[in-house]
């Protein structure tokens, strides 16, 4: 079995204290404070990190980027260091009139934030030989986007909509409502695609690809973020292995995410394939575990990648199981099901029952409209990056299944991915070093950062010294040249 790589892009949506009310930092028609707030942001805040990953400021917005993780659950633990890293490092620096939240819209749902998924793969048997930018065989594409407009039963962040046409209605995923393409050459600007068409090498040498897939919603719930990982990198290996269960793929499938997205019971049969086929998207995952169940873990898997598939299995088939019965068994596992319970709570004190709420905008617009803010309000709360975060306060309570534990997370900070076992070391522990080296040298080190390159210039003591360390092997860490310098500092 080849080794799997994950990484994940959480681009952050923000709310800034204006007049002594907390508002979305960006609204259409108003300006972006954000942008000015976050210029006091030094340099040693947005870059590289000790723990390998990468905090940003990119369009107009904060971003952070995991160091690589060479297992799911690694990723999960990746993601949540770097929350943490989020959530000490600005607030400070802005006088805490900031809050950062990982939330697929702002307040008025007019701009979608986005998670981003990366997944080493092997090309070599899923490309078909071209010159053309996708190469990806059909087979192999139609497969993926199936299993990926079907997973946001599990992986949906959920969502209360404040927009116009659909107030008060409650969906399970944030960014469904966006999508408007299967597959597109970028995630930026009018592209919103589940799939993206970027296809980029993780350095030379070797012939493993990035596969980025920018649809995903922004998960807070440690179970959702592994099994979102865990069962997409094994639907990959049935890619790599030529195993892929469907022969063809959904006849729409841009149509068939958002109509997944507002079934909140999961029993439709939404996705219709051009032979007049129907199915659910649980019919849909429970073809792609089966067929992997027959395959994985397979006799030659290391222990403990075999381990973990079989975790992942196991707690894939429970998880679709309670969806097939009632998807509100959830309430302490998926993000979408939690939310929705805490919301069906607040509106039962008032005596009203979730789905039935965007009927009552047709008889107290405004009554509805403050209740629909409390509502948001929750939402946002269950998202902020911050002690108050609605999911951390049930795990608190033993309301909320965990993962990784908060001392891990705490260590996870300044360690790259592997601290504990040298065994899932990959490079991101070698630029995790690097950067903690450059740290310790202080002004007397200048650097140049990358994913698969560092160059430092270190003027102290005299003459200069330029070293540039090339990562371009995902999984090589323990590089000769990278351990003298660590050592020696020269």
């Amino acid at each position: 079995m080849q080794r799997r790589i994950y990484g994940e892009e959480n681009e952050l949506g923000a709310m800034l204290k204006r007049n002594g009310r907390w508002e979305s930092s960006i609204q259409k028609g108003q300006p972006r404070p954000l942008k000015k707030a976050t210029g006091k942001i030094s340099s040693v805040c947005c870059g590289f990190q000790e723990n390998g990953g990468r905090i940003l400021y990119d369009v107009e917005h904060v971003e952070y980027a995991t160091p690589e993780a060479s297992s799911a659950r690694g990723l999960v633990l990746a993601s949540k260091s770097c929350e943490g890293l989020v959530e000490e490092l600005f607030p400070p620096l802005l006088n805490e009139e900031v809050r950062f939240i990982k939330d697929g819209t702002d307040g008025r749902n007019s701009v979608t934030y986005a998670t981003h998924e990366n997944y080493l793969f092997d090309p070599r048997s899923c490309f078909e030989p071209s010159r053309h930018e996708f190469r990806f065989k059909e087979k192999v594409l139609s497969n993926l986007v199936l299993f990926l407009i079907s997973r946001i039963v599990i992986t949906g962040g959920g969502a209360i909509s404040t927009d116009y046409l659909t107030f008060g209605k409650f969906s399970i995923s944030h960014r469904a409502r966006f999508i408007n393409k299967a597959i597109a050459p970028s995630s930026h600007g009018a592209f919103s695609p589940i799939v993206s068409s970027k296809f980029d090498k993780l350095g030379e040498g070797h012939p493993y690809q990035r596969l980025h897939i920018p649809y995903g919603d922004p998960n807070v719930s440690e179970l959702t973020q592994y099994l979102k990982y865990g069962f997409t990198g094994l639907v990959l290996r049935l890619a790599e292995d030529e195993a892929l269960p469907f022969s063809e793929g959904c006849s729409d499938p841009v149509s068939a995410i958002k109509q997944i997205s507002n079934d909140v019971g999961c029993q439709k049969p939404l996705i219709r394939f051009p032979s007049g086929q129907s199915l659910r998207a649980l019919d849909v995952l429970w073809t792609f575990l089966h067929r992997i169940k027959q395959r994985y873990p397979a006799d030659d898997d290391p222990m403990e990648e075999a381990e973990e598939t079989q975790d992942i299995i196991e707690k894939t088939e429970s998880i679709l199981e309670k969806l097939e019965e009632d998807p509100m068994r959830l309430d302490q596992e998926l993000d979408w099901a939690i939310q929705k319970n805490l919301m069906q709570r607040y509106l039962a004190q008032l005596g009203m029952e979730l789905i039935e709420f965007p009927r009552f905008f047709e008889h107290d617009f405004h009554k509805a409209k403050e209740i629909l803010n409390v509502l948001k309000y929750m939402e946002q709360r269950y998202h902020e990056l911050s002690s108050r975060n609605l999911w951390r306060e049930l795990s608190r309570r033993s309301l909320a299944t965990r993962i990784v534990t908060d001392e891990e997370i705490e260590i996870a900070k300044t360690e790259p991915p592997g601290w504990a076992n040298p065994s899932s070391r990959n490079r991101s522990w070698a630029r995790g070093k690097l950067v903690n080296k450059i740290k310790e040298l202080g002004g007397g080190a200048r650097c140049v950062v990358d994913w698969a390159q560092v160059t430092i210039d270190v003027a102290t003591p005299p003459p200069t010294c330029s070293k540039t360390f090339e990562l371009n092997d995902p999984f090589a860490w323990d590089l000769p040249e990278v351990r003298q310098f660590l050592e020696t500092g020269s």
